[in-house]
């Protein structure tokens, strides 16, 4: 029908309107002002029992806070103490009379209407540098106060708590298929190890990538093995049929390898930089960067926190010196404005690179030159205000911008040969790619064959490893695509037939590009991987494990779980433990039982779900439930051990939230040695 205008609606008369809170007692036909704020309001909230005990409660903009009325709104009175942060965004009161407010940048605030607010609330994830901004929206649930469910919308994500406000665990709506950084091992040719940094799964890596044959043998992640016998048991074993329950859907069982999970000890998933070190086969070192810095140096297998340099809660750019096994150099770009730091004792500590670098500089790329070690060459991009070079190891800084029509810079990239060529090109916000053969003296745009329209967003550039032969790169384009020059950046040709319609991000090339034509480019749907030079994509092989990605979502259950159950074989062996009911701060790796009664139990939402699992001689039975309803009682004997694979799956006619739960089931194949069972994670569509 036709929205009706309020009486005191006028068009030259907005602003003051949106200060005033109007009643209607004839289901919106009339309005009658009620009351007149001193600012705009942002957000109302009425009570369940309105009717009863006539509660209100409204926020206002430009810090006005948070007012109540107990009158049907004709009072108000502020609730100002406790509310250290009165840019609220959003209010909600419950039928219980409590008031629940989120600020732009704390959450959560709780407290009895017109009385004194308490800040609570854990579980919430490190700001973002992005906005300042954060908490958008806060309801409770239609049982509220009886169910206790609070849900907290954010910048950050998704928060629900089920105690009334005071924990919360994040949901997953972040896509962590979503890779932020791509990086091939050097030796990928022999191992096939690459390193993917998603946004909300931490690391993911395939330690035999599941397409290579291994060096004189076949491929190691071949076909399901075939199951026992479910004949009587082993003497000592208990047999039982499985239980009563819907037929679960059995999928095929594929020979794809699960992505392992390395990210144990790092408490920011939400991956922005993966450096690997020059000498990585030799050091096996690499840095992971975000909300926090870390290091490994035995390939991720475990990680070292690392602390960064005062007043950096963001980091956006990471580089290590050419020389980086000798001189142990970092160069370190902040997001917040935080500026530019060096590193010349691999991160233990850092100094700040401030002269001649503008006040809140925004660092987007800072690159070694490959002489570094004799010239200390260094080139810096930022976000606010172009191209920066320093001839003395980052002490100073000289802005090399001549050419240059748009300053905003988005990514950067030297030329393998640069010591020959002189290349290095730029990517801008909105005026696309540019181009230097003078090692950044002079730009020039590089656009031919590129989308004629603004803006032009060049997320990403990667050089062939072989330029100086082949004269090849790819860019991705943030909305337009992924393209390719074999002129060394002169003219562009767009690729990616077989890519999503999702927007490219990331483009990475193998380091042995010029004989096997591979490269990957990340979507917000998963990587996907070309053979051919980018002629063609196809999905990269493979799946991600969710419940090593999001670990509030992964409840592990064992019996009498206590601190001193750490022991392999004592309840599930896992890199984290759950105390008390509460999840640990991590909860990654296989998971493997030889204990009757433990269980793995993962709450998700989607429409299917497959678990996988390894089968072998001394695997035992698992009963699988969901929801609560035992459906399927499955053997994962084998009398060879088997790769992972899908042992169960189950498919919704909708998305929806469910809870599946792997318990070891205490029983055996009467060939089996034993009762293991081992989980190696869940797989959900949404």
């Amino acid at each position: 029908g036709d929205w009706l205008t309020p009486p005191e609606c006028v068009a030259d008369d907005r602003s003051t309107w949106l200060q005033i809170l109007h009643r209607s007692d004839d289901g919106g036909l009339n309005w009658t002002p009620l009351f007149s704020f001193e600012n705009r309001l942002n957000s109302l909230s009425v009570s369940p029992s309105f009717s009863t005990d006539g509660g209100l409660v409204v926020a206002l903009e430009n810090a006005g806070g948070v007012f109540a009325s107990v009158d049907g709104g004709n009072a108000w009175a502020p609730m100002a103490v406790g509310l250290t942060d009165p840019n609220v965004n959003s209010v909600a009161l419950g039928s219980d009379g409590m008031v629940f407010a989120v600020s732009e940048s704390a959450a959560l605030f709780r407290g009895p209407l017109g009385g004194f607010f308490s800040q609570v609330g854990t579980g919430f994830e490190d700001l973002s540098d992005q906005t300042t901004d954060h908490f958008r929206g806060v309801a409770l649930s239609p049982g509220y106060p009886n169910d206790g469910i609070v849900w907290v919308g954010s910048f950050e994500g998704l928060y629900v708590s089920e105690d009334q406000g005071e924990s919360f665990r994040q949901l997953d709506i972040y896509h962590q298929k979503f890779a932020r950084s791509l990086a091939f091992s050097p030796d990928y040719t022999s191992t096939g190890r690459l390193y993917l940094q998603t946004y909300g799964g931490g690391l993911l890596t395939s330690p035999v990538y599941p397409t290579l044959t291994p060096p004189g043998g076949s491929d190691s992640l071949g076909g399901a093995a075939t199951s026992g016998s479910s004949s009587p048991t082993a003497p000592g074993r208990t047999q039982s049929a499985a239980p009563a329950g819907a037929p679960m859907k059995q999928a095929p069982l594929d020979p794809v390898a699960a992505w392992e999970s390395r990210s144990e000890s790092i408490t920011a998933l939400f991956g922005q930089r993966l450096v690997l070190s020059p000498d990585h086969i030799s050091d096996n070192t690499l840095y992971y960067a975000q909300v926090g810095l870390w290091r490994s140096t035995d390939r991720a297998q475990s990680w070292q926190k690392q602390p960064v340099p005062p007043g950096v809660t963001v980091i956006r750019a990471l580089s290590l010196s050419p020389d980086y096994s000798i001189d142990t150099t970092l160069f370190l770009g902040a997001g917040q404005a935080a500026g530019a730091f060096k590193s010349v004792d691999a991160g233990a500590s850092w100094s700040p690179m401030t002269q001649g670098l503008p006040v809140g500089i925004l660092p987007a790329e800072i690159l070694f030159a490959p002489d570094y070690a004799s010239t200390q060459d260094a080139f810096l991009a930022d976000r606010l205000a172009g191209v920066f070079l320093s001839l003395d190891g980052g002490d100073s800084w000289s802005a090399s911008n001549a050419g240059l029509d748009e300053l905003n810079l988005h990514s950067m990239a030297m030329s393998p040969d640069f010591l020959a060529d002189q290349i290095l090109m730029v990517g801008t916000e909105s005026l696309g790619l540019y181009r230097s053969t003078d090692a950044g003296a002079s730009w020039s745009a590089s656009n031919t064959g590129l989308p004629s329209r603004i803006p032009l967003n060049v997320e990403s550039i990667a050089f062939s490893p072989d330029f100086a032969a082949d004269a090849t790169l790819f860019i991705a384009v943030l909305a337009a695509g992924v393209y390719r020059s074999t002129d060394a950046g002169l003219s562009w040709q767009t690729v990616g037939t077989g890519l999503p319609e999702d927007a490219p991000r990331v483009v990475a090339l193998s380091p042995d590009f010029g004989s096997d034509q591979t490269l990957l480019v990340s979507t917000y749907s998963w990587v996907y991987r070309s053979q051919d030079g980018g002629a063609s994509f196809a999905r990269l092989p493979g799946y991600a494990r969710v419940d090593d990605g999001n670990p509030a979502l992964a409840y592990h259950v064992a019996n009498d779980l206590d601190a001193a159950s750490t022991s392999a074989g004592s309840n599930w062996s896992v890199n984290a433990w759950i105390l008390a009911g509460k999840p640990s701060a991590l909860a990654l790796a296989v998971r493997t039982s030889a204990d009757a009664g433990d269980a793995v139990e993962y709450h998700f939402v989607g429409n299917s779900i497959r678990w996988y699992a390894a089968r072998g001689p001394d695997h035992g039975m698992a009963q699988v439930l969901l929801d609560g309803i035992p459906i399927q009682l499955i053997d994962l004997y084998a009398p060879v051990a088997s790769a992972t694979e899908v042992v169960f799956s189950q498919a919704f006619g909708s998305v929806e939230t469910h809870t599946i739960r792997v318990e070891n089931a205490g029983l055996a194949n009467p060939l089996a040695s034993d009762i293991l069972v081992r989980t190696d994670g869940f797989d959900v569509t949404y």
